[in-house]
């Protein structure tokens, strides 16, 4: 599942979703749109590990209650882009403070909190001792269980002006959840140009099964693949066409690894040299010299993107 936050879209419509995701008959998704260019929410599954019994889409946050397909049980699931705004997002937690004790069903939360819950996941800017409580009285009154963060300390940083971090991206699960599914494991991953790194939940001891292959119909604009796919189609003449599209397969997947190996090695390697310089930066201050540097390797990496 993809939790997405602040789209800053008004319509997330299947085109963008099946161009972003690959066009996937079992994709579902349900988004909230923004207001102007501010917030904007979108969830994306997949039927066959989610099957939806009910919604509900809010300015700030979407719900699904239905069937997870792995472990069998019906459970909440919760995407939150919660309210800058200290008094908007008290409602908006009490409000989902209600909805989780009437449904009664194991619930997992995923979102942009846009708080922190201690002075110690914030650095470089007034740490707000009153949201921070009401966040923690959030996570007590449900039971929720907040996992460390592997991989980093914050899922937010600001390094155009003043140097700032924060952890305002967390994954969030009631107990009953995390009986169904123990051994959870909470990771940031690479953010590249986002001033947000993702986060990750994985299962470490969870069997997917092998990865589908897709062919995607923007490959066709690549003069390579395509005639790579005009050989195959001589060589199998008279084969049948079973035959012919076992050597296109075979074709295109040594054409995306070797794709894949020449972009993503370039990509992420201006990604780690990003992140380098943002620490650099939160752990030394607003040095002007890493701050000049870490807009030239950005400007780099748009180049790659």
């Amino acid at each position: 599942m993809l939790f997405i936050q602040e789209t800053k879209l008004s319509l997330m419509d299947d085109r963008l979703i099946n161009y972003c995701c690959g066009n996937d008959t079992n994709l579902r998704s349900l988004s909230s749109p923004s207001v102007g260019a501010s917030g904007g929410l979108s969830t994306i599954w997949c039927n066959s590990f989610f099957e939806k019994d009910s919604d509900s889409i809010h300015r700030y946050y979407i719900i699904l209650q239905g069937l997870l397909k792995p472990l069998k049980a019906r459970c909440n699931i919760i995407n939150l882009y919660a309210p800058n705004d200290q008094g908007e997002r008290l409602t908006i937690l009490r409000e989902l403070i209600s909805f989780v004790h009437q449904s009664n069903l194991p619930t997992i939360l995923a979102g942009d909190l846009n708080t922190v819950l201690c002075r110690e996941e914030k650095v470089g800017t007034t740490f707000n001792k009153s949201a921070a409580k009401d966040l923690k009285e959030f996570i007590d009154c449900l039971e929720f269980q907040d996992l460390p963060l592997n991989g980093g300390r914050f899922t937010w940083a600001n390094t155009r002006k003043r140097v700032s971090t924060s952890r305002l991206d967390r994954f969030l699960f009631s107990t009953d959840f995390s009986e169904l599914w123990p051994n959870l494991i909470q990771k940031i991953l690479p953010k590249s140009l986002s001033d947000h790194n993702p986060v990750g939940l994985f299962h470490s001891d969870f069997d997917w099964g092998p990865k589908p292959f897709r062919w995607f119909d923007y490959w066709a604009e690549d003069k390579g693949l395509v005639s790579n796919i005009i050989d195959c189609y001589k060589q199998s003449s008279g084969q049948g066409i079973a035959a012919t599209l076992r050597l296109c397969k075979s074709a295109s997947k040594a054409w995306v690894k070797a794709k894949k190996g020449r972009d993503y090695e370039t990509v992420q390697s201006l990604e780690r040299e990003c992140a380098e310089m943002e620490d650099r930066l939160v752990q030394n201050g607003s040095d002007p010299t890493s701050r000049k540097n870490l807009v030239s390797l950005k400007e780099k990496l748009w180049g790659e993107i």
